[in-house]
This record gives structure tokens, C-alpha cells and sequence, in this order.
């Protein structure tokens, strides 16, 4: 019986050890993997981006949304405004978002978001066409009278309207950028999408939960800062 226990004992020993190297490979391949995928990451907020939020802040957060997505637009009410008290105005988070060209009218209302010229204007503009989201199911002419009116409503002239819709010359230049960003990651097409600083939250989530993440990110950051300025302090 002692020598049966041992056996055992000693297999399961090996049987452990086993495991931990297969989980330290996988975690190594894992690291490796994030490394590369991060060095190549091309969604770093750009100066032609809307940006809400400081630009001394410590972290950005890009929100990816699709105007046909209900999940999309139950996050993007419940978490903008929540997002905006407790990061943005308070200058921890640089912000922007950017719209999934999954149906023709992505498109219209990406064109008249990235394209005027004040971010104040333009992200009331988004809000409010994703909060009254009728207009997709209209026409194109009559779409493009919907929004017009909910960009008057907001201070954006008729002319600047114009010029941003009938811009689509860059569609092409919009599609091939999300293209870019899309093979990255398999899971783009469910939205919503918030990458917050080097990590990706797929699908709906509480705002809690949100905020959690960004803490999260946050507090690692500055636990980063910290001790590179006591590395610096004492060399």
C-alpha cells in the first residue's frame, strides 16, 4: 500500500509538473503574442480623431459602435454620460470614437462626424442621431434631410453639413482604415468595443463594470510611472 501511495503521489507530482509547464508555454506563447500585437496596434488616437478628454491624460479609451447594434446603443446612453463626469472632464482618459461601416448609413454619419470641425458640435450631433435612430430607415435624400436637421440643431451650418455628406470620395479611405484596424482582433464585429489603454472589452457590459476596466488600467499605469520615477530618483 505505502509503495501503491507513493506511485501515485509520484505521478500526480509529474502529472503537475506537466501542467504547469504546458500553462508556463502558454502563457509565455500568450505575452509574446501581446507584444507583438501591441507594438502593431493602429488604434492610437490620431490627430484627425474627435478627442474628448486632456491631452496630458495618462490613458486613451476608443469606443467602437454600430448604429444598427442594440448593444451599441444601450452602452454608448448609459456609459457616455457616466464616462464623461468620471474621466473625461476630469482629464484622467483622452477619448474618441469611431463608427463600424457595417450598413450604407454608417457611412453618412461618419462622414458628417469626422468631418466638421468642432468636437463639441460633432459629438452632439453623433448622440443625438444615435439616440433618434429612425432616420436609418428612410431613403437616402430623406436621410440626408434628418440629419441635416439634427446638425442645425447643434450649430452646424447647412453649408458645412453638405460638404461632409456628399464627401464620399472618403468612404473608400474610412473602410480601408477599419480594415486595417479589423484584423487584428476577430471579435471587432461585436460591438460594442472599448479598447482602454492595452486591453480590449468585447460586447456589452454595466458601466460598472467599465469603469472597473478603466481603474483598472489606470492603476497600473500609475504603479508603472512611480516606480520608473524612483528609478530615475536614484540613478
Amino acid at each position: 500500500l505505502g509503495f501503491a501511495l507513493y506511485k501515485y503521489i509520484d505521478c500526480r507530482k509529474d502529472s503537475w509538473k506537466a501542467r504547469w509547464s504546458r500553462k508556463n508555454e502558454i502563457k509565455q506563447a500568450k505575452e509574446l503574442f501581446m507584444k507583438e500585437f501591441y507594438e502593431n496596434l493602429p488604434f492610437k488616437i490620431s490627430d484627425k480623431e474627435h478627442v474628448l478628454g486632456s491631452n496630458s491624460a495618462k490613458m486613451e479609451v476608443v469606443e467602437y459602435i454600430s448604429i444598427r447594434c442594440p448593444y451599441s446603443y444601450k452602452s454608448h446612453l448609459e456609459s457616455f454620460p457616466n464616462l464623461r463626469r468620471d474621466f473625461i472632464n476630469t482629464g484622467r482618459i483622452k477619448y474618441t470614437t469611431r463608427i463600424v461601416l457595417d450598413i450604407p448609413q454608417s457611412y453618412a454619419l461618419s462622414r458628417v462626424f469626422n468631418c466638421v470641425k468642432d468636437t463639441k458640435k460633432a459629438y452632439n450631433f453623433l448622440n443625438y442621431s444615435f439616440k433618434h435612430k429612425q432616420w436609418i430607415q428612410l431613403n437616402e435624400n430623406e436621410q440626408k434631410n434628418a440629419l441635416l436637421k439634427i446638425a442645425m440643431r447643434y450649430g452646424i451650418t447647412d453649408t458645412e453639413f453638405m460638404t461632409c455628406f456628399n464627401a464620399k470620395e472618403n468612404d473608400s479611405k474610412l473602410k480601408d482604415k477599419e480594415m486595417e484596424e479589423v484584423k487584428y482582433f476577430t471579435n471587432f464585429l461585436a460591438t460594442p468595443l472599448f479598447i482602454i489603454d492595452k486591453e480590449i472589452l468585447v460586447g456589452y457590459a454595466p458601466y460598472k463594470d467599465l469603469k472597473k476596466g478603466i481603474n483598472k488600467q489606470l492603476k497600473k499605469i500609475t504603479v508603472k510611472n512611480n516606480k520608473k520615477s524612483r528609478y530615475l530618483q536614484y540613478n
